[in-house]
């Protein structure tokens, strides 16, 4: 299939549940990057620093959401 590029960002996510929703700047760093899957890739590890304080808290989530994807590799294949 070839290279596909996946952009992700913490910033800007919708949601709405039961669980606490961590804040950006103040829980962690906001996020906003690209991951590239090579062909047969089906997993990717993304870093997210979060900030620890002396507050007492309650289980916190932090939503990363995929925003895009594009093939940036496609390798041409000549027949033989």
């Amino acid at each position: 299939m070839g290279t596909v590029r996946v952009f992700y960002s913490s910033e800007n996510v919708s949601y709405s549940g039961l669980i606490t929703r961590a804040k950006a700047g103040q829980d962690y760093e906001p996020i906003s990057s690209s991951v590239d899957f090579a062909d047969g890739q089906t997993e990717k590890t993304i870093q997210v620093r979060l900030y620890d304080d002396a507050a007492p808290e309650s289980d916190e989530l932090v939503l990363v959401e995929l925003t895009k994807v594009i093939l940036v590799f496609h390798p041409v294949i000549q027949p033989g």
